[in-house]
């Protein structure tokens, strides 16, 4: 049975549909990534704004009145043989959670096919278009919303997985310098500069995918 590896991202509020039109576009300038015809938006209110929580509509660039009260958001993006599905969600209208799935297929298969930088470089061209605060991914992650005061503390003290490090973090450079961040990764990460972030690897999980059958 294939499981999903999902990295959630944790920002400032922002609109889920233009921010999905960010990200679209940043992934296809940046990776010649394209978005799949599967996205799209869910609002609050229709276009002769009845209230109806809940309805989805196709995702329509040029429909933007169709946006109005839109409460999440989501996409499929392809490239370098990569498959990612994108939601964007705005938990309690105070602040967006991004969440970015490959399968785990997917994930080793990137790796054997060295294309797991591309994948790494997807995730900090996401985080930079949401403004995350910071991200934390593990295998089937599915954590209750993260707040942005939460986020780091997540990922080496993952509490829906009785607190151990998750296996992917990333951490913004302006708020934690590389001397904080080595100390903060300390034996269970690899560190490395995507962009302006830090992205931290966890040992056990490319060991896990070297070895995976």
């Amino acid at each position: 049975m294939s499981s999903e590896f999902r990295v959630v991202m944790s920002g400032p509020l922002a609109d889920p549909f233009n921010l999905l039109l960010d990200i679209r576009d940043v992934l296809a300038s940046r990776l010649s990534f394209d978005s799949m015809a599967d996205a799209f938006i869910e609002t609050e209110v229709e276009a002769d704004d009845v209230n109806r929580e809940g309805l989805r509509l196709p995702f329509q660039p040029p429909s933007r009145a169709l946006a109005a009260g839109c409460t999440s958001a989501s996409s499929g993006f392809t490239g370098s043989g990569i498959i990612l599905d994108v939601f964007i969600e705005i938990p309690r209208k105070q602040f967006v959670n991004v969440s970015v799935e490959i399968s785990d297929r997917g994930l080793v298969d990137a790796f054997r096919n060295k294309t797991l930088t591309t994948y790494y470089s997807a995730l900090a061209l996401i985080a930079t278009s949401c403004r995350a605060v910071g991200a934390a991914g593990d295998l089937d992650f599915y954590p209750d919303p993260i707040a942005p005061e939460a986020i780091v503390a997540t990922i080496i003290n993952n509490p829906w997985n009785h607190g151990y490090p998750t296996d992917v973090g990333i951490i913004p450079s302006s708020v934690m310098p590389q001397q904080a961040v080595t100390e903060f990764a300390g034996d269970a990460f690899r560190v490395e500069k995507r962009l302006s972030y830090w992205l931290l690897v966890g040992h056990d999980f490319e060991r896990l995918l070297r070895e995976w059958p």
